[in-house]
């Protein structure tokens, strides 16, 4: 969900070589830098595509527990944002088996979890972790909304920042080329998102991940 050009930038990402705006995604996807309020509206567009229950609606205002739940996944969120990743880490392993017992692995409020405490793993440094998660995600996604939806391309955009950073360059750079091709055939050429994506395809270094200039 993060919008680079709305947030100032967060914490570098693998020490100052990387700032962790080059991995997030356009509106369409999941990625803290946005305000919660965004996030939330684009996690509810999600449940509603895996024909869920929006999540005011979703959490009981009554359970306890569930606004336990919301609060922390928000300060998961704000966690990120101000760059204090081993702390985001720790609470979004925390959160996530939580949201998987409430919800199910595949309800949007625990698909959004899973990709966050993804790239935080990526942003962290733990690339070779994030990419595993970031596979399972994938998949998951491609069944439940299918290999065209908004989220499942940013996810994929994801993966290949993921894999150029294990040093995996052929693979990253074949499925980073891939979802430009997507993007454009479900959006349109001149669609803002897809043109994004196609100038970050050309600027990055595939092995290493990094954007140049």
């Amino acid at each position: 969900m993060a919008h680079p050009d709305v947030m100032g930038e967060r914490a570098p990402l693998y020490g100052s070589s990387m700032a962790s705006h080059e991995i997030t995604v356009e509106p369409g996807g999941f990625f803290g830098g946005e305000p919660r309020q965004r996030m939330r509206k684009e996690v509810n567009r999600l449940i509603e595509a895996l024909a869920g229950s929006p999540i005011t609606d979703a959490i009981d205002p009554n359970d306890d527990m569930m606004e336990t739940l919301r609060v922390r996944i928000a300060d998961a969120g704000d966690l990120t944002d101000a760059g204090r990743l081993d702390d985001a880490r720790a609470l979004w392993r925390e959160i996530l088996p939580i949201a998987e017992r409430r919800f199910g692995s595949l309800h949007g409020i625990t698909l959004t979890g899973r990709l966050d405490h993804a790239v935080v793993e990526l942003e962290s440094g733990n690339a070779e972790q994030a990419v595993g998660d970031l596979q399972r995600i994938l998949s998951d996604l491609e069944l439940v909304v299918g290999p065209d939806a908004p989220w499942t391309l940013n996810a994929r955009e994801s993966l290949a920042v993921a894999l150029a950073a294990t040093g995996r360059e052929a693979e990253a750079k074949e499925l980073a080329a891939r979802t430009v091709e997507d993007l454009a055939r479900v959006l349109g050429p001149t669609h803002p998102r897809a043109q994004k994506a196609k100038r970050n395809f050309h600027r990055r270094d595939w092995a290493t991940g990094i954007i140049s200039g």
